[in-house]
């Protein structure tokens, strides 16, 4: 444990765009698996919600027909775990699911640069397609040390799924298979992001307030998210409709 790989087998995904550009309808029907980019650190539950929808529909048609672990690093992509192995099972595709827990960030809003395990997978992976899947990746430094540490478990395959990548940041050279959305340098909070283990349970993703910022920001906030639900409804609820996805009330 601890082996960081400066070079690792490049990943695949979507050309990139332009920093701040948010991809429009027309881009999105190109290629779902190109990485959505946000003009603010600002993402709805709406657009989170379609956007795991996509990243179910990608895993599906990449690993269908083989058994699959999630294997899931705590604490910060619990809910995203949750909701894309739903939606996994909702598609024919029901995973183990496994927990790995890694801490480099402490109570700081900046990643220490040090990666330690704090709790180990319990199942074999051996022989085993294997999903890791993580909230953010940023320096890459976590999810390449669980990466080389879990190919020591010899799984048929070992993908990476990551929902946010902060990829400005990035110290090693490591791009997950499947990402949810490229943001800017800021520090986020919401989804199962944290600071000091508090905001966790925003339904949504948002920049982290300052603790003397004024009431203007949380409703210029709820406003952009009121704004952002209301335009992503109509497509998500159409996305969902495509991959059966639609839970009735």
């Amino acid at each position: 444990m601890g082996i960081f790989k400066e070079s690792l087998p490049s990943r695949k995904r979507g050309p990139a765009l332009p920093a701040f550009i948010t991809m429009s309808s027309q881009d999105k029907s190109k290629s779902t698996n190109t990485p959505l980019l946000v003009s603010r650190p600002f993402i709805s539950d709406i657009q989170i919600q379609r956007r795991v929808a996509q990243l179910a529909g990608e895993i599906v048609r990449d690993l269908s027909g083989s058994s699959l672990t999630v294997v899931a690093i705590l604490k910060g992509s619990f809910i995203f775990a949750a909701d894309l192995t739903r939606r996994l099972s909702n598609l024919g595709l029901t995973p183990a699911v496994d927990f790995i827990r890694a801490a480099s960030y402490g109570d700081k809003d900046r990643s220490s640069g040090e990666v330690k395990i704090l709790w180990d997978v319990t199942m074999p992976l051996e022989g085993r397609n294997v999903l890791l899947i993580d909230d953010i990746i940023d320096t890459g430094r976590t999810m390449s040390c669980l990466y080389s540490y879990l190919l020591e478990r010899k799984p048929r395959l070992l993908r990476t799924c990551c929902l946010l990548d902060k990829s400005s940041r990035r110290e090693v050279k490591f791009n997950p298979d499947y990402i949810g959305f490229v943001i800017p340098d800021f520090f986020v909070v919401g989804y199962g992001l944290d600071f000091a283990d508090s905001q966790r349970c925003l339904p949504y993703i948002t920049e982290r307030q300052n603790d003397d910022d004024d009431d203007a920001n949380a409703n210029a906030d709820a406003d952009a998210n009121a704004d952002a639900n209301a335009n992503a409804d109509a497509d998500a609820n159409a996305d969902a409709r495509v991959l059966g996805l639609i839970l009735e009330p």
